[in-house]
């Protein structure tokens, strides 16, 4: 997913915030948003609203999918 998720990052720059935590980097992240699993991935809305949640791999198209769903072109 990482891999992944930095191809597309500079792609959706302006439009969508993509990071990537590893374990080792944010306890207090894994611990408020519940991440029991890598990878999860945890989208957000414009507003800072937790929307969704999955846990396991998305392909590039399921991400883009969520994207839309969210509003992003």
């Amino acid at each position: 997913m990482e891999a992944l998720l930095e191809v597309m990052a500079p792609e959706y720059a302006g439009r969508v915030n993509i990071f990537t935590l590893k374990d080792r980097d944010n306890w207090e992240a894994f611990l408020k948003y519940r991440i029991m699993v890598v990878p999860t991935e945890i989208l957000f809305d414009a507003e800072g609203n937790q929307v969704t949640t999955h846990i396991g791999t998305w392909s590039r198209e399921e991400i883009e999918a969520q994207f839309e769903k969210l509003g992003v072109k």
